[in-house]
């Protein structure tokens, strides 16, 4: 059976490379129906990833963000035609630390960063790498990515915390990251005091669940309002560093901060201010299986659900190249996510 992918092969530019569909023992085959632009995939398509990288990494098929249709299964584990979310992590099998989780294991490769992504006719997975949504429509499942990366970082903070568990938690970033990781927070902690920290107000008005929204651009001339614990999703090298300083000098003592945010290059800190406060500084990154069954549970609440798929702003129908192009286009300036309709 032949299969297509559809790498980028230098920014802006997509190629079709022929193949045959591999599918080894216990393989599933899946169809892609819905594919979402990741700020990651748009650094690589723009050109704004590291050269060096971009040499190392391209040609490669893009987007970790899907769900398809199961077209095969020869194990019988999934019907044909049952909706499935894929995991992009896949997991080195001769992993010997068995205490770290699977995202974190050095040897692990993911979609598309170390490995093709989904921008493929067909995908072939182990089946303990899909997760079946049913009860979620595909245009709200194909955010569980996103949705669980955030319930990876927010388990990670719930563990650790330790001094005032049920106070003021801030969030720093008003993008698709920090909108979905405050609607998880306002879910399981509805008694918490949620403060979003942004720098856009048609962004920041979309945070109508949360206590107080604040631009840092306007309300600062004084003191930062404090918090007791903190997460960064800003991201970038300069509003990276200002959001993770910004936090250190307004969180109060033993406070945990908790980092979600990408940036390229390295990022200066106010160690001093870390130590005297004696803080918790955690850092987070892509997520589990666990962590998309738990997303695809979330999901499956209505009141969730509607408010996670606010943030697909364009759906793009996709039928050739052309298309993708259009859809990365479109996504370069849209504020929050694009979603391929994948109808190659």
């Amino acid at each position: 059976m032949k299969n297509r992918f559809y790498r980028l092969v230098k920014p802006g530019v997509f190629r079709v490379d022929d193949d045959v569909l591999s599918t080894p023992y216990g393989a599933v085959v899946v169809r892609p129906t819905y594919l979402s632009i990741c700020a990651a995939d748009q650094r690589y398509w723009s050109g704004r990833r590291d050269p060096e990288a971009l040499r190392k990494k391209l040609p490669m098929a893009l987007v970790h963000e899907a769900v398809g249709t199961v077209y095969e299964d020869p194990a019988g584990i999934f019907a044909i035609g049952t909706p499935v979310v894929m995991v992009p992590n896949f997991p080195d099998s001769n992993e010997k630390d068995t205490f770290a989780k699977e995202n974190y294991a050095l040897g692990s490769r993911f979609a598309s960063s170390s490995a093709d992504g989904f921008m493929q006719d067909y995908v072939t997975l182990p089946a303990h790498r899909l997760v079946k949504c049913n009860d979620v429509g595909p245009l709200t499942a194909v955010l569980s990515e996103p949705v669980s990366v955030c319930i990876g970082a927010y388990e990670s903070f719930r563990a650790h915390r330790s001094v005032r568990p049920s106070g003021t938690i801030g969030i720093w970033g008003d993008g698709t990251t920090g909108y979905l990781l405050a609607s998880l927070i306002a879910k399981c902690e509805p008694n918490a005091t949620l403060e979003i920290f942004g720098t856009h107000d048609d962004k920041l008005a979309r945070f109508d669940f949360v206590h107080a929204t604040h631009n840092i651009r306007k309300d600062f001339k004084r003191a930062l309002p404090q918090v007791d614990h903190a997460f960064e999703c800003v991201g970038g090298t300069a509003g990276c560093a200002s959001a993770i300083n910004q936090i250190i000098d307004c969180i109060r003592p033993q406070g945990v901060v908790n980092l979600m945010g990408i940036s390229e290059q390295p990022v200066p800190i106010n160690t001093r201010k870390v130590l005297e406060k004696g803080l918790t500084i955690q850092g987070n990154k892509r997520s589990s299986r666990r962590d998309f069954v738990r997303a695809i549970e979330y999901l499956a609440d209505p009141e969730f659900s509607v408010r996670v798929s606010s943030v697909v702003r364009r759906v793009v129908p996709v039928k050739n190249i052309d298309d993708m192009q259009k859809a990365f286009e479109l996504d370069e300036v849209n504020s929050f996510k694009t979603v391929m309709q994948w109808e190659i």
